[in-house]
């Protein structure tokens, strides 16, 4: 179990060391985290798609979803849902000149769906890191990562060890309804406890505890959704993992999965419980 978990553990600190410093450093460096991100993310949710016999062109989609994130660097929030309307109409224009009748209800919905579902949601991290006051921006992101982490970490480990009762075991047999309790607890109390530090030695914003609390909860529970929609997408082809990126952790979008479902309500979750 111990050499198992080695490989693991050492990726995940090297990575969320790395992800942490350029989340500080913000500007150019956290664009171009987020871009390499969705390019790698769509790579892997493309290929669990030609899995499952769906036609979908690599580059069709790796355009489409780093428009968003090309959108949001240039503070263009409003422009998205624009863009996702001619997205789709560009992609339905394009099966038509394609000549293929066939999967004309099917597949430019899914290629759609796949640059929606992986460049949409994690660009909003760039729209909420460049917020002003900058520590407000800062302080979000940082909240949104220290619950979903400590989100994930907990119903792993938990879940593993004292797991009896199955969460959802059509779509992933490992996960319990223990470890998903242990993360919503962890969801919300790393962040307060991290918000305590960072009052103290003044590090970034301070958010009020309460409605910190609120927000870890929705993070937390989002997140989860998001790891079992994850988990649907690769049982419905039959795969283990959506890629071998990480060691120790598979793909990239098997460690983003709880990421992608939470950065899609974190910019609503904090205007509605933060700031």
């Amino acid at each position: 179990m111990i050499g198992m978990l080695r490989p693991r553990v050492i990726t995940g600190v090297i990575a969320a060391a790395l992800v942490l410093w350029i989340v500080v450093a913000g500007g150019l460096a956290f664009v171009a985290l987020v871009g390499i991100a969705v390019l790698l993310i769509t790579v892997e949710l493309q290929g669990l798609m030609r899995l499952g016999r769906i036609p979908a062109s690599l580059p069709v989609m790796v355009a489409g979803s780093l428009g968003f994130v090309v959108l949001e660097s240039l503070n263009v929030h409003s422009g998205s849902i624009d863009y996702a309307i001619v997205l789709f109409l560009v992609m339905l224009a394009g099966h038509l000149l394609g000549g293929k009748m066939d999967g004309a209800l099917v597949h430019p919905a899914a290629v759609f769906a796949g640059s929606l579902y992986a460049g949409m949601p994690l660009s909003q991290f760039i729209r909420i890191r460049n917020a002003v006051p900058d520590s407000v921006g800062l302080g979000i992101v940082m909240m949104v990562l220290v619950s979903v982490w400590a989100c994930d970490i907990a119903a792993y480990f938990v879940g593993s060890t004292w797991g009896r009762h199955k969460l959802c075991p059509v779509v992933s047999p490992a996960k319990s309804v223990e470890g998903a309790v242990a993360g919503l607890i962890s969801a919300v109390l790393l962040p307060l406890a991290v918000n305590f530090v960072s009052a103290r030695f003044g590090l970034w914003y301070v958010f009020d505890p309460l409605r910190l609390a609120a927000f870890g909860l929705v993070i937390g529970l989002v997140a989860q959704i998001g790891d079992l929609i994850e988990s649907m997408f690769k049982r419905s082809v039959n795969a283990k993992d959506s890629g071998n990126i990480l060691p120790g952790h598979g793909g990239l979008l098997d460690r983003c999965d709880s990421l992608i479902a939470a950065s899609a309500v974190a910019h609503l979750a904090a205007v509605v419980f933060l700031v």
